[in-house]
């Protein structure tokens, strides 16, 4: 048994997530303006860019909705300041960790220059 999440996370000295939240239906799980001290921070300090974490979970991990909500944002995206995007995919198991990624979800990825990270790690 495993269960996967899979975040987007997008970077930028001057992004915005507010931005994005306001010209979308788009609402991240963490945000920090540029300047903002993040509620997490265990520094207190502002921070030096802006950041939002979306997580893209919808059941069914690499269906094409998943990917969707990136391609029809990623110019807004860029236009609020996102200059490092990329997936984080947390995969937690009890045992054996296998999993599939089909051609065309990987196909997706490479047309949105998007880089995925994996990260695999057994239940405790």
């Amino acid at each position: 048994m495993h269960s996967t999440t899979l975040f987007l996370t997008i970077e930028g000295k001057n992004f915005s997530p507010a931005l994005v939240e306001s010209k979308t239906n788009i609402i991240f799980e963490d945000k920090a303006e540029v300047g903002e001290i993040p509620a997490n921070s265990q520094l207190g300090k502002p921070m030096n860019f802006g950041y939002g974490y979306l997580a893209l979970n919808d059941g069914d991990l690499y269906s094409d909705k998943v990917l969707h909500i990136v391609e029809k944002n990623i110019l807004l995206f860029e236009e609020a300041g996102g200059k490092l995007m990329y997936l984080d995919c947390f995969i937690e198991h009890d045992g054996q960790c296998v999993f599939e990624v089909s051609p065309i979800f990987m196909k997706k990825l490479g047309e949105l220059n998007l880089p995925i990270i994996f990260s695999a790690y057994e239940k405790d």
